[in-house]
């Protein structure tokens, strides 16, 4: 380095850095329009020699999003040494704070930046490293709207309050009445204008506000950290649109800050309003839609095109309207759900939807008993459209396992389990004949011994858990292949664990030994699966609410899944004779979309029975004698054979005849590959096998379906049946060969391929804990438990919100709330409810 005459030589150069600076904001947040300043700033030269004086060291304030300067560089005057340091006292940096023209929506301006002084010399273009701390500052308004609560849903002729907070997050009070004098203030809009004529906006003086003029109110004095509640009250007249959506824009006014009388809308939240209707009981129903607020009049309209194209009728339970989905609690008709959709569907759009504690699914609001009631007592299918982000795999496994832990039988032994006879049973033989006499149709599968049942077990040897398990495994094994299609959970329990009483320890005496308790079984009845009693399709969250995918094959399909067999017979049935005439009056009226549905209906069909062949061969082994079962748990296949379809003439050119012969050949193939070459009877364990006689039942079904549909087959039709038969013989190999799988079970993936390739997955044959420790038990029982107490508490929620906020039902004040409401407030949306009731006013 020269230094006058001489070269000076140092062994490190110098490096200059910010020490320490201060930030200065006109208030406790940086508002837009606002100064920043940043006075005493303090370098420091951290190298090895003096700044050159030639080149002043320079600090500058560089800009970001939220930060704008204005002031000139900062100039060190003269050189530093090697550690020293200079404070610009006198000078500062300063920035402003850039407006913004839009008005944030939903959550309030809240941005955080950070200010970047740098020093640098521009004289050599030089940067210095600058790696001290940026400080940080928030940019948002002194104001804001915290909340706008009110009833989500509102039925036609329902009022509610509308409450507003606004808070002052800000160190000074605001207002026109304090020391600033800014302007503070709300303004409520309607958006959706064509809403105008059904939703009415009053004021707490019973004011009706237009909504070309939309309602305004100011705040005088707002001090610093309080928050005001704005109250209106929002009312939806008789006759508004159902599922249509009132969006109501709360905006917020502010004053400028040099301009304190010049208020601008500073933040806005939007409060979706939307028109429900109330679940009416319908008897015509088939399918019942459980929707939430987020359900669309589009969405919904779908829905039922979907059903009215299946020939099925569908009416809607609104979760958000109701506060709840609880299937087995009385309605004001006097019925619950099960009994009013019993043998029918019910289909949850499991779409996220935003609740008081956070967003929430369907399938949260439904109890673990509801469900098991629904498919088991009382033959309801679920079908679940679910966001494919949300994980169910809980409805196949641990929420199959009953946790309501009260035996309805009580059993000394396990030969008196066998035999049917419990300690006690009149008591409950008398309420399943009350429930037959009180419901009819509806009642509840009355069969008492398929109830919880608890076995004391003893034995010569002192207890042991894994003795015990033993024998609930072999127990479960039993009860499942003496009733296919059957499925039980077994929980086994010590005797510390049981919880019996003292006299139940004692030991038994023997002929040769004594007896000593070992513990308990408990045997508990679950959902079956010889049929789906579960559907559930996954899609993306936006597709559950997109009317086009509603109205498209994957969920024609999965909602066909979901409805009974029976129903689908008869649907088929129907088809079938459309088809039929339609070929013999007019071929070319015929549309793809009637025989692309028909093919869905084989598809479906074939599905369950592939089922009910599945729950038959879990066990291979059978007693002699146990044909008759087999014959008995085919009942879908029988049902199918004995139904009175219409003659199916004509050749195989025909669609009616092409869908009888994929029927057929269905069960042609289900029955042939329902048994391996060495299960024959030629050996003599073929007679203790299943599939055989499982091959004969269904081969003597067909034949029987066969007369039904075609009486005599001609070649054209046998030729078809039999390309069929080919064609699924041909998709088994390629099964086989590509996924590795046997034979019985690479044919069952044949005929669910068409339903599983859009992606639906069901309950049955879904393994899941079907033998228990207590321990284990208890541990699901437990998480059981958190769910029903979230599910409570968000009910709870809901039901409080309802008593705070409505104000008047069908037309009418609630005798509820306080008089000034009922007798001042809402006097205009009274009269106006009355007009449109043709009602006179009260």
């Amino acid at each position: 380095m020269h230094t006058g005459q001489r070269v000076a030589q140092y062994v490190e150069r110098y490096e200059v850095e910010i020490v320490d600076y201060e930030l200065v904001i006109q208030d406790q947040f940086a508002e837009p329009t606002s100064g920043i300043r940043v006075p005493n700033v303090r370098v420091r030269n951290r190298g090895g020699m003096p700044t050159p004086s030639t080149h002043p060291v320079e600090v500058e304030l560089v800009g970001g999003p939220w930060l704008k300067p204005e002031s000139c560089l900062l100039r060190v005057p003269r050189s530093l040494e090697p550690g020293e340091e200079f404070l610009f006292q006198d000078e500062v940096l300063t920035a402003t704070v850039p407006d913004i023209d839009t008005v944030p929506e939903g959550e309030p301006l809240g941005e955080t930046d950070r200010v970047n002084v740098l020093v640098s010399q521009s004289g050599v273009k030089r940067r210095f490293a600058n790696l001290h701390v940026r400080k940080p500052f928030t940019v948002a308004f002194p104001a804001d709207i915290q909340a706008v609560t009110s009833l989500e849903s509102a039925t036609p002729g329902s009022a509610a309050l509308l409450e507003i907070q606004v808070s002052n997050r800000s160190a000074a009070d605001l207002g026109s009445g304090c020391s600033s004098g800014r302007f503070l203030g709300v303004r409520v809009e309607l958006r959706d204008r064509d809403m105008a004529g059904h939703v009415m906006l009053l004021d707490l003086a019973g004011r009706h506000v237009p909504w070309d003029l939309g309602y305004e109110q100011e705040l005088p004095v707002l001090k610093s950290g309080e928050t005001a509640v704005i109250t209106t009250i929002v009312g939806v007249l008789p006759g508004a649109p159902s599922y249509r959506k009132a969006e109501l824009a709360v905006t917020l006014q502010l004053g400028e800050r040099e301009s304190p009388a010049q208020r601008r809308d500073r933040h806005r939240r939007n409060f979706p309003l939307r028109v429900a209707d109330a679940y009416v009981f319908d008897a015509a129903a088939d399918v019942l839609l459980i929707t939430n607020h987020g359900t669309t009049k589009e969405e919904l309209a779908a829905w039922k095109t979907t059903a009215d194209h299946l020939g099925q009728r569908m009416n809607v339970w609104d979760i958000s309207l109701n506060d709840s989905l609880t299937l087995s609690d009385s309605l004001a008709h006097g019925q619950n759900l099960l009994r009013d959709f019993h043998g029918r569907t019910i289909v949850l759009c499991n779409a996220p939807f935003a609740t008081p504690l956070g967003t929430r699914y369907g399938d949260q609001f439904v109890t673990q008993m509801d469900l098991i009631k629904a498919a088991e007592s009382h033959d309801i299918r679920v079908l679940v459209v679910n966001d494919d982000q949300h994980d169910v795999t809980h409805l196949f496994k641990e929420r199959l396992v009953p946790t309501d832990g009260d035996p309805e039988y009580h059993y000394s032994s396990m030969g008196d389990f066998k035999k049917a006879k419990p300690l006690s049973d009149v008591d409950l033989l008398f309420h399943q004949v009350e429930e037959l006499v009180q419901h009819g149709t509806k009642a509840a599968k009355p069969d008492p011994m398929r109830q919880t049942s608890e076995i004391i077990v003893h034995g010569i040897r002192s207890p042991k858990s894994a003795r015990l398990k033993r024998q609930a495994e072999r127990l479960k094994r039993q009860l499942e292949a003496k009733e296919p299609g059957r499925r039980v959970v077994v929980m086994y329990s010590l005797p510390a664990e049981s919880g019996r009483r003292e006299e139940d320890f004692k030991s038994l005496g023997g002929l040769l030994f004594t007896h000593d308790f070992q513990g308990t079984l408990m045997v508990m009845p679950t959902l079956g699966d010889n049929h789906p009693n579960l559907v559930v399709l996954d899609a993306a969250a936006e597709q559950i609410h997109d009317p086009a995918f509603i109205r498209g094959p994957r969920i024609t399909t999965a909602l066909l899944q979901a409805t009974s067999f029976k129903e689908r017979v008869h649907l088929l049935s129907a088809k079938l004779r459309e088809l039929g005439e339609a070929a013999r009056i007019t071929p070319q009226s015929i549309s793809e979309e009637a025989v692309g549905l028909g093919r869905v209906l084989v598809d479906t069909i074939l599905a369950d029975l592939t089922t009910e062949q599945a729950a038959i061969l879990k066990t291979a082994w059978k007693p002699l004698g146990f044909g008759r079962t087999i014959r008995e748990s085919l009942s879908q296949l029988r049902a199918l054979a004995d139904h009175p379809f219409p003659l199916v003439t004509g050749d195989a050119s025909q669609p009616d005849v092409r869908l009888a012969a994929q029927l057929l050949a269905g069960i042609e193939f289900l029955a042939r590959t329902s048994s391996r070459w060495y299960e024959c009877r030629l050996f003599p364990w073929g007679f203790f096998r299943r599939g055989p006689a499982l091959r004969k039942a269904m081969l003597r079904y067909r034949d029987q379906l066969s007369n039904n549909l075609l009486r005599q087959a001609n070649p054209s039709q046998r030729n078809s049946i039999d390309q069929s038969v080919r064609l699924y013989f041909q998709q088994l190999g390629e099964v086989r060969r590509t996924q590795r799988l046997g034979k019985k079970l690479a044919a069952r993936r044949v005929l669910t391929a068409p339903w599983s390739g859009h992606g639906i997955r069901t309950d049955a044959g879904q393994p899941f804990p079907g033998v228990l420790s207590r321990g284990a038990w208890e541990a699901i029982r437990q998480t059981e438990a958190e769910r029903e107490g979230a599910r409570a508490s968000l009910q709870q929620r809901k039901e409080e919100n309802r008593a705070r906020f409505a104000v008047a039902r069908d037309g009418h004040p609630l005798a509820t709330r306080d008089p000034n409401i009922q007798e001042v407030a809402l006097r205009a949306f009274v009269e106006a409810a009355s007009r449109q009731q043709g009602e006179p006013p009260a």
